[in-house]
């Protein structure tokens, strides 16, 4: 390596050496960089999202992970880069998001017993009702309520027809009993798509039932869970069944703002030798008297009221399974003078289905009717939920326990 400090310290004795080497050696200097700290490459979550969302990342920089709709995120939801001279990492690594089960339909997440309620107008708490919505009219600044609704999946909201107008902007509350306060539950969901049914005219005319597509997955949890629908006319329910309804509409006649709490109300489906009479009251135009594409339902002195329309007629079937079976329609305008009419699910079960696309959850269509042998071997077998009946003699309730014996005994016969 060439240097001048030796050079010139033998100047004098070889000069013309020096000289020699001047010209061929250039003088050399050492220059004095700033070293580049080590940084945090971005971390990769798949099916999530890294905010701030950046390539690289600097000693104390923290960055929050989330997860897209239909995931959970698992593990630790925040992450910081540390770095010294030589080296950098995250101090713990990203988390997983894992896809969010989608809950069994008409399942809630509390106990429920209908002794401890008082029928007509109790109010209902936290988690008795998962699937209840709020269908607001956005205004700009500020909500309307209009109906209740329920959840059919995480993207379907079902509520009445009459409820709104095309041109609304509809905004859906899920997982809060209450009209006006907030709370950290609640999901806001806009609504991206509104299907009125096709033969819908009004509510006098039946089939008063919309579905609702929102503009983002719904979250589901404790407080927030999808009802069951009932796949067709071999779901329907006999007369005085009892089921319950749930929303929130007015409490009083003399009021005439809605219920700010979520109330519920126990409802007994009536046959149509009475409801007849009743709708002819509203439909004088209507001979025949109730179609089928209606049911309606009667409270204990306590019926629905202004401010309920679109709600669910829930009724459980006995293993505590809650099905929709009506969409509240139309009613008195005294709240205690009903019945309430509601549109019947087993009459728009298919229409649901091609709308939605099948996207949403429904439990086996077991046909209590098919058995052998013949249940009704000399009458009409009409199926239900869990039971049939044979003409119009109420029916004998097959559980499957007792088809798991009645199995076991005829084996025993054959091999006897």
């Amino acid at each position: 390596m060439c240097s001048v400090t030796y050079a010139m310290k033998y100047a004098k004795r070889f000069f013309p050496i020096l000289s020699v080497v001047l010209m061929f050696c250039p003088i050399t200097r050492s220059v004095l960089t700033t070293p580049v700290p080590p940084t945090c490459s971005k971390p990769e979550i798949l099916n999530g999202n890294v905010v701030p969302d950046s390539a690289v990342y600097h000693n104390a920089d923290m960055v929050e992970f989330s997860c897209n709709s239909g995931y959970t995120l698992n593990g630790i939801s925040t992450a910081t880069c540390v770095a010294n001279e030589t080296d950098a990492s995250w101090d713990s690594p990203p988390p997983s998001c894992k896809e969010t089960p989608v809950p069994v339909c008409g399942k809630r997440a509390t106990a429920f017993s209908t002794s401890a309620r008082i029928h007509g107008g109790s109010t209902s708490t936290s988690g008795s009702w998962p699937w209840m919505v709020q269908v607001f009219r956005s205004t700009g600044a500020t909500l309307q309520f209009l109906c209740g609704g329920s959840i059919l999946s995480a993207k379907w909201i079902m509520t009445g027809a009459d409820c709104f107008s095309n041109s609304d902007t509809l905004v859906i509350y899920a997982g809060t009993l209450t009209l006006t306060e907030s709370v950290p539950e609640e999901q806001q969901l806009p609504v991206r798509r509104k299907v009125k049914h096709p033969s819908f005219i009004n509510y006098q005319s039946g089939n008063d039932v919309a579905l609702l597509e929102v503009s983002s997955s719904i979250v589901f949890n404790g407080l927030v869970r999808p009802i069951c629908v009932p796949p067709g006319t071999n779901y329907e329910l006999p007369p005085n069944t009892k089921c319950f309804f749930a929303g929130w509409g007015r409490t009083h006649d003399h009021t005439l703002s809605p219920s700010e709490t979520l109330q519920e109300v126990e409802m007994q489906i009536q046959t149509k030798t009475y409801c007849d009479p009743k709708y002819r009251r509203f439909i004088s135009a209507s001979p025949d008297g109730m179609p089928s594409t209606l049911l309606c339902a009667h409270g204990n002195n306590k019926d629905t009221c202004a401010g309920d329309w679109g709600g669910p007629l829930m009724c459980d079937v006995g293993d505590g399974t809650w099905y929709q079976y009506g969409v509240n329609s139309f009613s008195d305008d005294r709240c205690d003078n009903g019945p309430t009419f509601y549109t019947q699910m087993t009459q728009v079960y298919s229409w649901i289905e091609t709308v939605t696309d099948s996207n949403f959850t429904v439990p086996d269509d077991v046909n209590e009717c098919d058995q052998t042998p013949d249940p009704c071997p000399n009458e009409k077998c009409i199926n239900y939920v869990g039971s049939y009946t044979c003409g119009a003699i109420s029916g004998l309730r097959i559980h499957y326990a007792f088809q798991v014996i009645w199995g076991i005994c005829l084996m025993l016969c054959l091999i006897i």
